[in-house]
């Protein structure tokens, strides 16, 4: 709209409806109306003062730190306020959507960062320091005193450019427990109006931090303690203090969530309202994914953290550790694409912070299973030096060589662990396997059994009190035992194991063993025992687990089905096969008890595929058969060495297409086949066992072929391994030494 020519600011023309007169508003009329425009304004202002308190609020949050408090009250047993009184105003001041707080995690991690990880005590100097390095304009600093029964509360808010104290303030009470009924909330409400904020505002977004902490400041004490061993990886420590934190308040829900089992975690979801609004995103986050198993609400809660505290490095780290975890039905191409997706998300938690040993360890693996060897190795060479005399990243880097194929080195850092900490698997709830174990399927996968169970006798002889390690040892020992042809001895082990575990009260494990005991019973065709075995393994894991119901259907389907195979009954067989045909698509990724996500729905695909295979073999379709085991992918591991899931992993024996070759006449590819399951390749991601008795039947093949040497070198492994099986094992040994003789290799 442009302005007319003749227009003059001074006058204003106006025309009156109805007449024809023009008049004229004068400037002056312009000026009065203005100021009392402006008189207006002045009042709203006024009246809206209270609400606002003068404050300029910044376009961002405003940046705050609270350091270390000093102790001055001359008795060093109350030392543990100076971190527990700044945590406490942390918490309390963390609630206001206008603050942005400096954790004290984040304290730490920058501490680390400038090499100053062993500063018990942050002054105010150093304060100034790692403000500067956040970009953070304001920090509290304080310290306390006890008169009698008075507890006496001091802060001081300073500008960090300026280093003018904005705030002096200080609160009392009766007792200890007074900072945390009344202090607390008194000293953050000065300091919230030091800030700038506004009563109004102050009042809308700051609950009493014993509304969202604990009522109980001993509670929080051993919270805090409890806190900082998990921070360590020392989790027995950990758990001790957090359930004296427990027993003193039942409802201090961050103390459950810190504990991180699932009846923990529905503790701290039913109190979730005592905690700041962050803390229940991650409450919520662990409870939908280990209680209610929806992965995609967890990953949803999980990336709202981040959306709102883009500063909080372990909502990245746990979607990471979501797509590390997650496995799918195309191994081949999603599992490397959910890695890749899992080390963006590494590097977001590793830019915050640098030195996070949780970080660089997942990080690491994550590079490893995409082959990223190089890289991996650098990282977890990191990881070690950033965290001096720890165990984990030692261990880390064994679990690291095991990948790439450097199994001698594995081993070494695998001893490396124990002659550091020799509890150290002891100390971890996320651990049930220790570095006897591993070495132990180090040496089984190097086909020493011998070597193998004396390190398994190694670790049962070092503790017998941690009841989870017991059972995982007394398994393998079983799970060896029946790896040489002694069923025998693995069912009186196990059946010792068992009363053990009953005596325990640990029924579910029972499971587990049962599962062994089933295919012990379907080797040697005690085909009733070996279904009442599975029976029982299924009813155990529906108690434990009943939404993974339709995994462990499936399973105990196939389960069956060989068993009907193996008794001649192919059309019950084929029945099982329908069954888990119509049960694959219900079956869901679910979570273990760690909390790690775990697809079963591979496994499933895998062992419908290997029972369509033997059903079309014992039809004699056997370019079908091979056709259908050729198209499908072994399930790939994952996890610790030696934890549960490898039984599953090396459990039934897969040389289905060798024998479909064998069937076939193709002895050429028969033998390749055998030849390619009884050798280890580094560069393979395989790492089953090699079955002795794969050593038996290649060694038919070679003599068939009449390639001697390599058949006699076959037959003397398979008997060397089995040379001590049970009495219905022993006619192989003694054709196996027969067709040694006939071969000239001995007598």
């Amino acid at each position: 709209m442009e302005l007319r020519k003749d227009f003059k600011p001074e006058t204003i023309v106006k025309k009156e409806k109805g007449s024809g007169i023009t008049k004229k508003i004068s400037r002056k009329f312009l000026i009065g109306a203005t100021f009392i425009m402006i008189a207006i304004i002045a009042a709203v202002l006024i009246i809206l003062k209270p609400f606002f308190n003068g404050e300029v609020l910044p376009r961002g949050k405003i940046g705050i730190a609270v350091v270390h408090f000093e102790n001055h009250s001359g008795d060093k047993a109350l030392d543990h306020l100076k971190i527990g009184i700044p945590n406490l105003l942390i918490t309390s001041l963390e609630q206001s959507k206008y603050f942005s707080v400096l954790t004290w995690e984040r304290i730490q991690d920058l501490l680390k960062q400038m090499g100053k990880e062993k500063v018990e005590f942050v002054d105010k100097n150093l304060g100034f320091e790692l403000c500067r390095r956040e970009g953070i304009r304001t920090i509290v600093v304080g310290s306390y005193i006890k008169l009698g029964d008075t507890f006496a509360t001091d802060v001081k808010v300073i500008d960090v450019e300026t280093k003018k104290l904005i705030l002096g303030a200080s609160s009392k009470g009766n007792g200890e427990q007074s900072i945390i009924d009344n202090q607390i909330d008194e000293l953050s409400k000065q300091i919230s109006k030091a800030s700038g904020l506004s009563e109004f505002k102050i009042k809308e977004t700051i609950r009493a931090v014993r509304e969202v902490t604990t009522t109980s400041m001993e509670a929080y004490n051993y919270f805090i303690r409890g806190r900082e061993e998990r921070e360590k990886i020392l989790y027995q420590d950990s758990r001790k203090y957090l359930n004296k934190a427990i027993q003193l308040d039942p409802t201090f829900a961050m103390a459950y969530y810190y504990l991180g089992n699932k009846e923990a975690i529905k503790k701290a979801m039913e109190f979730s309202k005592n905690a700041t609004r962050k803390e229940r995103l991650f409450i919520e986050s662990q409870y939908a994914g280990l209680i209610e198993l929806d992965i995609e609400k967890k990953l949803h809660l999980l990336k709202q953290i981040t959306k709102e505290y883009p500063a909080e490095k372990r909502a990245y780290f746990w979607i990471g550790l979501h797509y590390q975890y997650l496995e799918s039905n195309n191994k081949a191409i999603q599992f490397l694409e959910s890695n890749n997706k899992a080390i963006q998300y590494f590097e977001k938690a590793l830019k915050i912070d640098p030195n996070w040993g949780f970080a660089l360890n997942a990080y690491g693996y994550s590079l490893a299973v995409t082959s990223n060897f190089d890289k991996a190795l650098e990282i977890i060479d990191r990881y070690i030096e950033v965290s001096p005399g720890d165990p984990n990243p030692i261990d880390t880097l064994g679990e690291i060589y095991f990948i790439i194929g450097r199994l001698d080195d594995a081993k070494a850092k695998f001893k490396e662990v124990r002659e550091i900490k020799p509890n150290f698997y002891e100390q971890r709830t996320d651990s049930i396997t220790s570095s006897w174990i591993k070495i132990g399927y180090i040496e089984a996968l190097k086909e020493n059994y011998l070597q193998a169970m004396e390190w398994i006798e190694k670790d049962i002889n070092f503790d017998q009190s941690h009841g989870e390690r017991n059972l995982t040892v007394g398994l393998w020992k079983g799970f060896y035992q029946y790896w040489q042809g002694r069923l025998n001895q693995s069912v009186n082990e196990l059946e010792n194991l068992k009363d053990f575990l009953k005596t325990a009260g640990r029924i579910n494990a029972i499971g587990s063993i049962e599962y062994l005991k089933g295919w012990m019973y379907y080797e040697k065709e005690d085909f009733n025992k070996s279904k009442e075995s599975f029976k029982l393994w299924l009813e155990y894991r529906k108690k434990t687990n009943p939404r993974k119901d339709p995994k462990y259907i499936t399973e105990h389907s196939f389960f069956l089905g060989l068993i009907d195979l193996k008794a001649g009954r192919l059309n019950s067989a084929k029945s099982k096969l329908e069954k888990m045909k119509f049960y694959l698509p219900d079956i869901k990724i679910a979570i273990d008890s760690n909390a790690y996500y775990n697809g079963f729905k591979d496994r499933q695909v895998f062992y419908y595929h290997l029972l369509k295979a033997e059903i079309l073999l014992v039809e004699n379709n056997v370019e079908e058969a091979i056709k259908v085991f050729k198209n499908t992918s072994l399930p790939q591991q994952s996890g610790e060495i030696g934890n549960y899931q490898y039984f599953f992993y090396n459990i039934p024996l897969h040389d289905v297409l060798a024998r479909a070759y064998v069937k076939k006449g193709d002895l050429n590819q028969a033998i390749t086949e055998y030849e390619r399951l009884t050798t280890f390749k580094p560069a393979s991601k395989d790492r089953r066992l090699i079955h002795p008795r794969y050593h038996y039947r290649l060694g038919k093949l070679y003599q068939k072929k009449g390639i001697k040497d390599k058949a006699i070198v076959s037959f003397n492994k398979f008997i060397k391994f089995w040379k001590d099986c049970d009495p219905i094992f022993q006619p192989l040994i003694e054709d196996a030494r027969k067709r040694v003789r006939v071969l000239g290799g001995g007598k």
